[in-house]
């Protein structure tokens, strides 16, 4: 079973539960955090060599739950089809492949999306980071599948600091560079030029905590965090090399290393935050990724044969981890 059939089927009988159950007495906010091209390897427990020690601690506290067998699509645009939508790539139209900067398709709109679903439930719904399932028609834009508001990116991929993308212009036969940083709400997409520079998990980060401080406290929340991280291009600050010491004779490891240990500090501020501002004991955090990782570009899927791209488990099985300390702990005794 995929990873996104696993969330599904949780988030659905979880919501079962809070209309059915009087034991449940409050929605849970629901935190469901994506990383980009996440190798298999690529988490300090299986590769020690590398650095992240706060989302090792979140999967594996008590109040956690592993996927063991969590397994997603080859390619970005079909896992997150199917993750929004709950039907195979072959229902979406996305099993040849992802879509392009400037490509005029997008998923179906007769396909109601996770959003959509939560909305009358009394969810309040955010996506921030990337998108990559349709822009170019005002239908395919995220506040029209259920999100209120978006901030982030369109497109496949873009730099880290300038968060521009490359098209290949046909007028005059060459790329040209263009910016894809949005604020949508209502339908209406206002482009960001002042955060150029900025690197994006900060810039992400920041954008959630935002978010979240504006939220209303009587309804429940589904933020969807897209992260850049780990996609190419490899861009990192600096500093955050020092947490990779064993890999500097492998420059690509080693950047890819730096760009993991942003994404864990990012991930413990966020949870710091949840906890400072009381959300987190109500929170469910879901964490996985779209796909496997690119060896060509630092990515490790041992001990798993190919990567992203293939269909071989090197490409196809990720880490997914359900953290909630409300829900899952209250049925721990079931095990033992």
């Amino acid at each position: 079973m995929s990873a996104q059939v696993h969330i599904g089927v949780t988030l659905l009988l979880l919501i079962s539960c809070f209309l059915s159950s009087t034991q449940c007495q409050h929605r849970p906010n629901i935190l469901l955090i994506l990383v980009d091209d996440l190798g298999y390897n690529d988490l300090d427990w299986r590769d020690t060599r590398l650095f992240t020690p706060n989302i090792r601690r979140l999967a594996f506290s008590e109040n956690t739950v592993q996927l063991a067998n969590s397994y997603v699509n080859h390619l970005c645009t079909p896992t997150r089809a199917s993750l929004m939508s709950g039907y195979y790539p072959h229902r979406t139209g996305t099993e040849d492949g992802v879509f392009l900067q400037m490509e005029m398709s997008g998923v179906p709109t007769d396909l109601p999306f996770l959003p959509q679903s939560l909305k009358p439930l009394g969810y309040n719904t955010y996506l921030i980071g990337k998108w990559h399932l349709g822009y170019c028609k005002r239908d395919f834009l995220p506040t029209a599948r259920g999100f209120d508001s978006f901030y982030g990116y369109y497109g496949p991929q873009e730099g880290y600091f300038n968060h521009s993308a490359s098209v290949y212009n046909r007028a005059i036969g060459k790329h040209v560079d263009g910016l894809d940083l949005f604020y949508e709400k209502n339908g209406i997409s206002i482009p960001d030029f002042t955060k150029n520079g900025v690197y994006s998990t900060n810039l992400f980060l920041q954008e959630t905590m935002r978010v979240l401080d504006s939220h209303p406290r009587t309804n429940p929340f589904f933020l969807f965090l897209s992260f850049q991280s780990v996609h190419a291009p490899l861009q990192v600050p600096s500093h955050y090399r020092i947490h990779c010491p064993f890999l500097g004779h492998d420059k690509k490891r080693h950047i890819y290393c730096a760009m993991l240990a942003a994404l864990d500090e990012a991930t413990g501020q966020l949870i710091a935050y949840l906890k400072q501002k009381q959300l987190y004991e109500n929170t469910i955090i879901i964490f996985t990724s779209d796909n496997g990782g690119d060896p060509e570009l630092g990515a490790s899927n041992f001990p798993y044969r190919g990567g992203k791209s293939t269909i071989w488990e090197g490409g196809t099985k990720t880490t997914t981890f359900i953290h909630a300390p409300s829900y899952i702990q209250r049925f721990a005794w079931r095990n033992e």
